[in-house]
């Protein structure tokens, strides 16, 4: 029976390149007691701090940078909670949602109510199958 660290590394290896954790995830060894996992995850413009144990899973992030006239990095809290898949998905939905950027309408190629999506009738996306313009 897996244990809740050997469930945390295998979540991990959901977000980054190949399943190569050392190359993406940093482990943070400071005054932890020894039953807390806490890991940064970097992005362009952002630190994900997550943090795991036993019966807690939770993630906060911060502004590599600050901002023009500001002296500190904002940041906020994203989803936590019981150390569960449930908890992993929220956490892992939110960091997805953080980090697109909207589309500027001018640099749409096609209006969204005239393109066909490749999804078939059970509704899983295919790569393989093109978008349409209808």
């Amino acid at each position: 029976m897996k244990n809740w660290r050997s469930h945390f590394l295998e979540w991990l290896k959901e977000i980054v390149y190949y399943g190569d954790i050392g190359d993406y995830v940093e482990f943070v060894e400071d005054s932890n007691p020894p039953n807390i996992t806490k890991v940064r995850v970097y992005t362009h413009d952002y630190k994900y701090v997550i943090v795991a144990k036993e019966n807690y899973l939770g993630c906060v992030y911060v502004c590599r940078k600050p901002r023009a006239g500001e002296g500190w990095s904002r940041g906020r809290d994203l989803p936590d909670g019981k150390f569960n898949r449930k908890t992993w998905e929220k956490i892992k939905n939110s960091i997805i949602k953080h980090e697109l950027v909207k589309i500027a309408k001018s640099a749409r190629l096609y209006d969204n109510a005239n393109v066909e999506e490749p999804i078939n009738e059970h509704g899983d996306f295919h790569a393989d199958m093109p978008c349409l313009v209808k």
